[in-house]
């Protein structure tokens, strides 16, 4: 499915790009006349950016190796907008959120698994860039949306023994769990989550803990911090908010 939306090609890129493709035809050079040049479906800067009209759903392609895309979106002051793909032939996304002066403002890679999200709230009227990168060439498809954030709530506390798997989700139905040893895997099942790892801050106690992974309603990271036999306050906090439940970081067995 063709993107909606104005794209933006120069008259010379064109040119350029059929000049090639003769040239190729042309030539007596069996190295030459083997060349193929895949048109660029979307612009590589913000110049080039394609206009997209938020809600937007789509297909679109990274055709060769160094390719990107950008995409230009008009953003209103209090709106909450997220900018998720879907992997076809692509292995792997990773999504950057640009100002009009190029500067990052978010970021995500590996939201449940190669796919990417970003969620972003804007406190000004304005038109931002979504950059899409990947690893290879390939099919993915994008969505813009506009969502109202949910406060931030725990529902369940699971080991997770995939934690070092970028591409493993946790059963987030398992048996819950209150207590674990120092260096134990755990994913936070809940709502109102970042979809962005660095979006998300949790504490045990006042022990900054180490995040390993994200996605939809869940963050996976490492135990740390003083082993006690009371319960402290198991802490996750991002922009629309924090909760917490208590959790005991217990001894090791003989220790």
């Amino acid at each position: 499915m063709a993107f909606p939306g104005t794209v933006r090609k120069t008259l010379l890129s064109g040119l350029v790009v059929s000049a090639l493709l003769l040239a190729a035809c042309g030539s007596d050079d069996p190295v030459a006349s083997s060349v193929i040049v895949a048109e660029d479906d979307h612009g590589d800067t913000i110049a080039t950016a394609t206009q997209v009209t938020v809600p937007f759903s789509g297909s679109a392609q990274l055709g060769q190796a160094g390719d990107v895309d950008i995409f230009a979106v008009e953003m209103q002051a209090g709106v909450s907008y997220g900018f998720e793909t879907s992997l076809g032939t692509l292995q792997d996304t990773v999504l950057t959120l640009l100002d009009p002066f190029d500067q990052e403002f978010a970021f995500s890679d590996n939201y449940g698994g190669a796919a990417s999200r970003v969620e972003f709230t804007t406190t000004n009227t304005l038109t931002m860039y979504l950059k899409v990168q990947g690893i290879g060439t390939g099919s993915y498809d994008l969505i813009v949306e506009t969502f109202e954030p949910q406060q931030v709530g725990i529902t369940n506390i699971v080991s997770f023994s995939e934690i070092d798997d970028d591409l493993a989700k946790p059963g987030l139905r398992g048996v819950a769990i209150f207590r674990a040893q120092p260096g134990a895997p755990i994913a936070l099942a809940g709502n109102g989550f970042s979809s962005m790892l660095d979006g998300n801050t949790v504490w045990l106690g006042d022990q900054q803990l180490p995040l390993k992974t994200v996605g939809p309603g869940y963050v996976t990271f490492i135990l740390d911090g003083v082993v006690s036999s009371e319960p402290v306050s198991l802490t996750i906090e991002t922009d629309f908010g924090l909760d917490s439940i208590e959790f005991t970081l217990e001894a090791p067995p003989g220790g």
